[in-house]
């Protein structure tokens, strides 16, 4: 879903969407089941699917984020991923004029920043279907 996310392929990417949720109704995704590496990939593929909705809808990519944050509070390691995550979850706040809520995820950023959990070039941006590499200073 990501390939189909950055090069703006919508009708492949809801095809994916549309799979993921069906299968996720069915239960088909045991969370008490899965190892650290599978429930990471599944919080990723719930981000993934956020960044789907953030084309059109904030409001519904942020709950996809914030599910994938749930999941991800159970997930040891993969420390960037976690950085975007928050990093996208304060675009979409930014985007619905929730300042308060961006100010609580990039604090979050912050605090990654200065444990060093992540460094200040790891988090990325694909707002627009072009990823580049944001710095904070």
């Amino acid at each position: 879903i990501v390939q189909y996310n950055d090069s703006l392929n919508s009708y492949c990417a809801e095809k994916k969407v549309n799979w993921f949720n069906k299968a996720n109704q069915e239960g088909k995704f045991k969370l008490w089941l899965m190892s650290n590496d599978e429930k990471r990939t599944y919080a990723g593929y719930l981000q993934s699917i956020g960044g789907y909705h953030r084309y059109s809808n904030y409001k519904i990519a942020i709950k996809y984020y914030i599910r994938a944050k749930e999941v991800f509070d159970n997930v040891k390691g993969y420390e960037s991923l976690k950085g975007n995550l928050f990093f996208v979850l304060a675009i979409c706040n930014i985007a619905l004029g929730q300042i308060q809520e961006a100010e609580k995820n990039v604090q979050i950023i912050e605090k990654m920043f200065n444990e060093g959990l992540i460094d200040k070039n790891v988090v990325q941006s694909n707002t627009d279907g072009v990823t580049r590499q944001i710095e904070f200073y």
